[in-house]
């Protein structure tokens, strides 16, 4: 008599749900799972398969992108699949930078003031222009 083992997968070890890093910083994303037979990985970022390229390396269990930028912020996904099921993380990536800073009161006050003394220098010019 012949016995087949099979088991989906099951996630053992994962990045936290979600990760925030200051822009220009490594991050190191992985997963792991255990599975009879063995399960495929396939990574994605916002629902689209993640490949290798520039400064992001996709190895295995694990996504390292060094020195991330802005648009390296979104919801990454590894995926687990065998014949008998699949699993899947989310982990969310949220990069910190001078974009994510609200702008300061005296900074806003300034645009204020610059609106003014254009919109005051766009009539005296209309007024002098139309008198003249």
């Amino acid at each position: 008599m012949l016995l087949l083992c099979i088991a989906p997968p099951i996630l053992v070890n994962v990045s936290p749900d979600v990760v925030v890093r200051n822009e220009g910083d490594d991050v190191d994303m992985f997963c792991e799972a255990r599975a009879t037979p063995a399960a495929t990985l396939t990574w994605l970022k916002d629902g689209r398969e993640l490949a290798s390229f520039g400064h992001v390396a996709v190895a295995g269990n694990h996504v390292v992108l060094r020195g991330v930028e802005r648009s390296d912020a979104g919801v990454y996904s590894c995926a687990f699949k065998n014949v008998a099921g699949t699993v899947s993380h989310l982990i969310k990536l949220v990069i910190q930078g001078m974009f994510t800073r609200p702008l300061s009161t005296p900074f806003l006050l300034v645009l204020r003031d610059m609106h003014y003394i254009t919109f005051y220098l766009t009539f005296i010019c209309l007024v002098m222009c139309v008198c003249a």
